[in-house]
């Protein structure tokens, strides 16, 4: 089994990752191994400060991870704590995906008009302190400026 370990510049929610050229260590893990946050046992390598990586690939489990930390056991062994990069992991189903997310409208959000022209304009809920009345009718002011 292989851990690449990499040196990365990119933000934690950027799909397509710009990789260097990685360190290749073997490794063995455990058969009870945490898929999603693994925790990998290293013993010091000549030339590898392992403190100089921040993101890792391991081959068996076909994921990208965060290292989190670097925790030292004694002068000789590391652990590293893992977190899984869900959007680099699924990078190619989330790219070849079709699919609009719906939810209610929250402060800060923007209007968007339709997929060929939108106007970014800032929405701001404002909820009125009276009620209606009944017998009244329903009116609905909305209101969209500079």
């Amino acid at each position: 089994m292989k851990l690449f370990l990499y040196a990365i510049d990119d933000g934690d929610n950027v799909i397509n990752k710009t990789l260097p050229i990685p360190v290749e260590i073997d490794i063995q893990l455990r058969n009870d191994v945490d898929v999603i946050n693994p925790q990998i046992n290293l013993r010091n390598v000549v030339g590898i400060d392992y403190d100089d990586f921040n993101y890792a690939y391991v081959d068996v489990l076909d994921r990208y991870y965060f290292i989190d930390r670097l925790g030292r056991v004694n002068i000789s062994d590391n652990i590293l704590y893992l977190s899984c990069d869900v959007l680099e992991t699924y990078k190619a189903d989330i790219l070849s995906s079709n699919a609009r997310l719906k939810r209610n409208i929250r402060n800060g959000d923007y209007i968007d008009v339709n997929i060929e022209n939108s106007i970014v304009q800032s929405v701001m809920l404002y909820n009125s302190d009276k009620g209606l009345v009944d017998g009244e009718s329903t009116k609905i002011f909305i209101t969209i400026g500079d």
